[in-house]
């Protein structure tokens, strides 16, 4: 009995060492999280702290959920209408009042997306939406039916951590796609190569490992793809689909956009384009090449599941490399978002965190052109960074710094939309400042703020040992609060 009571002992006891030895440090977690989502709470650091590496990365990627917190606009629900006669018949007064009405239900979905960001239990569900929007990209002002981006949404959220070859068949078949790129008025007559264009060039396989023949060859393919006017649904239009032969990446058939798409992921320039993608988003914006070749095998492999190229990715060795951390520049997403989620800021409305980031340069449902954000130093201008000072001013103070007429309409339409607060449009910071008190307090908030050690030591060389809301503001002000 002696002997089976210390053999429990002594596994007990390498259970109990193995966690804490093996366990994640905050410092870990917060890059881990930061990376994986928009800013990370005290409280998301210690409950991740708790895990070692591997569990860490395991629930983060089972928290992926493609059902949104955030209960989306009703609007999006009722029936979708199509009427060119109706339009063309409106007085101008009439015209104006849809315009005004599109215009507002497209804030009301940008508002929606950032509302959910802001509010929920799984950022890696948001990051890699956000992904997939700006990787098969299409705009609201192309576009002009806000549903059609919200379906659009719902399918990349569908397919999130799901596999990337189904994801290409969907929306070769999505309906913003098609209105975007102009595919559903392609006929066999009058074949357009724009989605055939970006489908090799952008979101498979990259310039150079195709021909123009290729880009005609899968125009053909795809003509007939459409969309039903009334329900806004895909449809197919047999007379306008050429079912002809087509010679397409060295293989000849009676070929349809299906089949171009089954030839495209038999290549594997596919996995590499899409894993070097990812390396910039999650790691560095320098690749690793025997890395990325490595894990695009993994990719090739797994039949194109995300699932498990994403885990290979977060627990490598680069993206763990402490040399890694605070390489990237924040988005304006991450640096909004991050910030309200960082401060535990409740946010019930997002549309002026929307219109904010948009004034920062990233626009969602609506990137710059079909190559979207191109992010990185692209997001830092001398005029953004001072914004980004500027907002930090209007969350803080509730006032901001005004410099121009611009910054002024920016102010302005922050108050209208009451980001922050019915009254005096700022955020009480007592709380989260009370969390963090006692001698080591300055060290934890620098050690939750900023993923290097500040430009500026003079904050953290003081002598006072509680963090005020001025002192909060200069941390947040230092240029290495501009990187994650």
């Amino acid at each position: 009995m002696l002997k089976i009571i210390q053999k429990i002992v002594l596994i007990l006891g390498f259970v109990f060492t193995s966690n804490v030895v093996f366990a994640i440090s905050q410092e870990e977690a917060r890059h881990l999280l930061t990376r994986t989502g928009f800013g990370a709470s005290q409280e998301d650091i210690n409950n991740y702290s708790r895990l070692n590496y591997e569990q860490a990365v395991y629930q983060l990627l089972d928290q992926v959920n493609p059902n949104p917190m955030i209960k989306p606009p009703a609007w999006l629900f009722e029936p979708l209408s199509f009427d060119r006669k109706r339009m063309k018949s409106a007085s101008e007064e009439e015209k104006k009042a849809f315009r005004r009405a599109l215009k507002m239900k497209e804030f009301e979905l940008k508002g929606w997306w950032v509302t959910e960001m802001v509010n929920t239990e799984s950022p890696l569900t948001e990051k890699m939406v956000l992904f997939w929007h700006n990787h098969f990209t299409s705009s609201l002002k192309k576009v002009k039916q806000p549903v059609l981006l919200y379906r659009q949404n719902e399918l990349f959220r569908k397919h999130s951590m799901g596999n990337f070859k189904a994801l290409a068949h969907e929306i070769s078949k999505d309906p913003a796609m098609l209105g975007y790129l102009d595919n559903f008025k392609s006929s066999k007559q009058s074949p357009n190569e724009n989605f055939a264009r970006e489908l090799l060039e952008l979101f498979t396989l990259g310039e150079g490992n195709y021909t123009e023949q290729d880009i005609k060859e899968a125009a053909r393919a795809f003509t007939g793809w459409s969309i039903d006017r009334k329900t806004g649904e895909f449809m197919f239009r047999k007379r306008m689909h050429d079912s002809g032969e087509k010679v397409f990446l060295g293989k000849r058939g009676k070929f349809d956009g299906n089949d171009i798409i089954e030839i495209i992921f038999e290549q594997p320039e596919v996995a590499n384009l899409l894993v070097t993608k990812l390396w910039k988003e999650f790691v560095s914006e320098t690749p690793n090449k025997i890395e990325v070749d490595r894990l695009a095998k993994i990719l090739r492999v797994n039949n194109y599941e995300m699932k498990s190229l994403m885990h290979e990715l977060l627990t490598s060795s680069s993206f763990r490399d402490a040399d890694n951390y605070a390489r990237l520049i924040k988005s304006p997403l991450d640096y909004i978002v991050g910030t309200l989620r960082i401060l535990d800021i409740p946010v019930k409305d997002g549309r002026a965190a929307a219109f904010a980031s948009a004034h920062l340069g990233q626009n969602v449902f609506d990137p710059p052109n079909v190559k979207g954000w191109l992010g990185g130093v692209e997001w830092i201008t001398s005029s953004s960074l001072l914004t980004r000072q500027q907002l930090l001013e209007r969350m803080f103070r509730g006032n901001a710094v005004e410099s121009d007429q611009q910054q002024k309409k920016f102010d302005r339409r922050l108050n209208m939309q009451k980001m922050f607060n019915e009254e005096k449009q700022k955020v009480d910071l007592r709380t989260f400042l009370e969390s963090f008190s006692g001698k080591h307090s300055k060290q934890e908030v620098l050690n939750l703020l900023l993923a290097d050690d500040p430009v500026d030591s003079s904050i953290v060389s003081n002598s006072k040992e509680t963090f005020s809301k001025d002192d909060l503001l200069a941390l947040m002000s230092d240029p290495v609060y501009q990187l994650k």
